[in-house]
């Protein structure tokens, strides 16, 4: 969609349209998809495809997942949940004379994906702004003005039209399991 904006906005530009306009793509006033819509579908997905552990069994989903409030709050829940455990991990391993050098690589391992994966969305978990796509809006309008279906498909911007529980059951939470976790 934004590939598609910034063709359509040059082609306006090139017309002699203003060349002052910001057109910002995005999907907040028309379509928002919440931190609490991740959480459902989050839930959803793992409770029908549940990851596994070391033994290969299932990983219980929990019931309802809490979401930080701010971002000390987030740096708090990090800490314990992940950087404790693994301080943990890692005095076992000393106290037993290393002799779970192995569990330890792993889980330093797993700790260090999952720290990549919060820091990647973070800034996304936490923002609430909404912001204003009227230009865009706009210029979406003038295209489908005097334009036949198929161009009008072809640059298709609208952020109404994202399925936001499709993209992320079917794309973006397999792609995140398959490249990103294990």
């Amino acid at each position: 969609m934004v590939i598609n904006s910034m063709i359509v906005a040059l082609e306006a530009c090139s017309k002699s349209c203003s060349k002052t306009l910001i057109y910002h793509i995005g999907s907040s006033l028309r379509n928002p998809f919440r931190i609490s819509d991740l959480e459902d579908l989050a839930h959803q997905y793992f409770t029908k495809h549940p990851l596994t552990d070391m033994n290969g069994k299932p990983v219980a989903v929990p019931e309802k997942v809490t979401w930080m409030s701010g971002v000390s709050s987030f740096h708090r829940y990090v800490n314990i949940r992940y950087m404790l455990a693994l301080k943990g991990v890692k005095v076992m391993n000393k106290v037993c004379c290393y002799g779970h050098e192995a569990f330890y690589n792993e889980s330093k391992e797993k700790v260090k994906k999952m720290m990549g994966i919060l820091r990647l969305y973070k800034p996304y978990l936490l923002f609430e702004g909404i912001f204003d796509d009227k230009n865009a809006e706009n210029l979406r309008m003038r295209k489908m003005k005097g334009k036949d279906d198929d161009d009008v498909g072809r640059f298709n911007f609208d952020p109404t039209t994202i399925d936001w529980t499709h993209y992320m059951l079917n794309a973006h939470i397999p792609g995140l399991v398959r490249y990103g976790v294990k």
